[in-house]
């Protein structure tokens, strides 16, 4: 966190109800205030509105979070595919790195809401690439 990156960035210009209305293409420099994993994203989610007021990071992924959840209501409505088979990860010993266990991969809200803005983001460049 609290790092800037290079960039090249697709913004959105997104209705409360989740209808984009403006896109733009940008070369940027993303100043980044946190690398949260998908465990410390969701628990920003889940977080009481109450004690989210002064927390921007919390803010923000709960706002991110709801337009995620209408994203993908909409394009499981228009006939998305969803897979559901489960992931698993790999326990490694830590001197040999021999497999010693195989464990279920926990998804999280947080996990679907990456999945959406990148599916939103390839969508978008996919459209503006088909239209040059």
């Amino acid at each position: 966190g609290n790092v800037d990156r290079f960039a090249f960035s697709v913004l959105w210009e997104v209705t409360p109800e989740a209808e984009v209305v403006d896109v733009e293409f940008h070369k940027s420099i993303i100043h980044s205030i946190a690398a949260l994993t998908y465990q410390q994203a969701q628990s920003l989610i889940d977080k009481p509105d109450k004690d989210c007021r002064d927390d921007i990071q919390a803010g923000a992924v709960k706002r991110l979070a709801v337009l995620a959840r209408k994203f993908r209501e909409r394009r499981i409505r228009a006939g998305a595919l969803t897979l559901a088979s489960p992931e698993v990860k790999f326990v490694l010993d830590s001197e040999s790195l021999n497999p010693t266990d195989v464990q279920a991969y926990t998804l999280y809200e947080a996990n679907a809401l990456v999945e959406e803005f990148m599916l939103l983001a390839n969508v978008t460049v996919s459209k503006k690439i088909l239209r040059h």
